[in-house]
């Protein structure tokens, strides 16, 4: 007997993995338990070019600010150029941050992940997010991480991704 179930809830990835890269799946969707694997839509992350460009900006600037420095000005206080450097490092975690809330409005496209069950290596809570869970996946493009955040009870859904009935 073939039995599907849904869990409808969010996929938040975090912007950094612990031990595994986060699979740049995000926002509203679901994760279905099939007889083959386990299906999980919900949106794709935007790539964003804003990251080596603003690094690149960071750099010029650096590189700019020594030139100058022994160019032009060779007895500026050490003081002055620390000063320099942070107001350059400030500008590129603000540029970061705008960039990164901005990027993805409007952009997101579906995204369908037919995960097979030989793929699905581990099933347990997100340790950053307490209503959250983590499904491990190997063998598989892209192999990573999917964080999810059930509508439902965590518990409830933990349990039905990790030993189905359908494979019972």
């Amino acid at each position: 007997m073939e039995i599907e179930r849904e869990i409808r809830g969010q996929f938040k990835p975090p912007s950094m993995g612990r031990t595994s890269v986060p699979i740049p799946i995000a926002g509203p969707g679901y994760l279905k338990i099939t007889p083959t694997g386990i299906d999980a839509q919900g949106f794709k992350l935007p790539t964003s070019l804003l990251v080596p460009i603003a690094f690149g900006g960071l750099l010029a600037i650096v590189v700019l600010g020594f030139y100058l420095r022994d160019t032009y000005f060779p007895n500026l206080s050490t003081g002055v150029m620390k000063g320099l450097g942070v107001i350059a490092t400030m500008t590129f975690i603000g540029v970061l941050l705008g960039g990164r809330s901005l990027s993805g409005k409007g952009k997101e496209k579906p995204l369908l992940l037919s995960i097979p069950w030989a793929s699905v290596d581990k099933v347990s809570k997100d340790p950053d997010n307490d209503k959250g869970l983590v499904i491990k996946v190997k063998k598989f493009k892209p192999k990573g991480t999917i964080h999810f955040e059930p509508e439902g009870d965590l518990q409830n859904a933990i349990a039905d991704l990790a030993r189905p009935a359908i494979l019972k």
